[in-house]
């Protein structure tokens, strides 16, 4: 290679340093010429094969992203992400006609980091994705029917009309999650982490929010006969005009909840907390009570997290009182008086 550089040198500057000349000069640079082309040729294919076994590894991982083993799945997932623009040609490589990114099944439990991630429209039926973290992830849309979901970070993510029928979301942070018009039919949300999340007309037919905790959650107009909210925590909740026919509220915490309008029909209602409660124009028929259920205009004495309260419900108790606006002793708590008051003040 010396020589070579040598000899080119030399017929760069019109002279060598051999002293050849005329014909053996023009021989030795035809062969540099011939020599360099062959290195460059040599370059241009190496880097050709390097490209080509990049892309089949790419799409080796991306293929192992979708294994039935869990630990192949997370490493090959782990592998894609450290690689910029990788992730989003593996949506490309998992997209259908329909632009859908097809990523059922997948088995991605175990502390998977996707915050933030964007899956809108993405199928993720009975993918698992127990302990993951999609913190603020976009899955508007998305497909998760009968998808694992426990244990899993959702805190602020945005599941907007959202298919989770069947789903498994026990224990899940679904803090200031946006769960508007979504599908939680028959879904396990026991325990689950609802504060201040939105599931406003959500679907919850027969879904499980057995010690859930839905502080300040909106379920306005929200969907959730035959619900399990045995010991749910929903103090300043907003159920007004929601569907609770059959639903069990049995040891529920309903302190501040509005109720207006909500459909309470044959609901269990014994042993819950209805401490200030709104429930003007509240559906009662049938509902059950029993003599440990606090009645909204109860007084509260006592330590903060060991409250003593002075009326319950008895058969004698007549509930009109607090569902009927006509009703000659109506009561409604002074939080709903002061709402009303403002909404007036702020249309004059």
């Amino acid at each position: 290679m010396i020589l070579i550089l040598v000899l080119i040198g030399s017929w760069i500057f019109g002279q060598n340093a051999f002293g050849f000349e005329g014909d053996f000069l023009g021989y030795i640079t035809n062969v540099a010429t011939e020599l360099l082309s062959v290195v460059g040729t040599v370059i241009v294919v190496d880097q050709l094969n390097r490209r080509r076994t990049r892309e089949e590894r790419k799409h080796e991982l991306f293929d192992q992203a979708k294994s039935r083993s869990n630990d192949m799945a997370v490493d090959a997932l782990e592998k894609i992400q450290r690689n910029d623009g990788w992730w989003n040609e593996m949506l490309v490589y998992y997209g259908d006609k329909k632009e859908q990114v097809d990523l059922s099944g997948v088995q991605w439990a175990g502390g998977v980091d996707l915050e933030k991630i964007d899956l809108q429209q993405a199928d993720l039926r009975g993918a698992n994705l127990q302990e993951a973290n999609l913190g603020q992830a976009n899955l508007q849309q998305a497909r998760l029917f009968a998808s694992n979901l426990q244990q899993t970070n959702l805190e602020g993510a945005n599941l907007q009309d959202a298919k989770l029928r069947e789903a498994n979301l026990q224990e899940a942070e679904l803090r200031r999650a946006n769960l508007q018009e979504a599908d939680l039919w028959r879904a396990n949300l026991q325990e689950t982490e609802l504060t201040v999340a939105n599931l406003q007309e959500a679907k919850l037919l027969g879904a499980n929010l057995q010690g859930a905790d839905l502080f300040g959650v909106n379920l306005h107009a929200a969907r959730l006969p035959v619900a399990n909210l045995q010991e749910a925590k929903l103090l300043g909740a907003n159920l007004q005009e929601a569907d609770l026919t059959r639903a069990n509220l049995q040891e529920g915490d309903l302190t501040r909840a509005n109720l207006q309008q909500a459909d309470l029909r044959s609901a269990n209602l014994q042993e819950a907390n209805l401490f200030r409660a709104n429930l003007q124009k509240a559906k009662l028929r049938e509902a059950k009570f029993s003599e440990t259920t606090v009645l909204p205009d109860a007084n509260k004495t006592g330590r903060p997290f060991k409250p003593v309260y002075d009326k319950f419900w008895t058969p004698d108790t007549d509930m009109t009182r607090y569902t009927d606006p006509e009703h000659p002793d109506f009561w409604q708590p002074d939080w709903m008086k002061e709402q009303e008051n403002s909404e007036e003040e702020s249309a004059q």
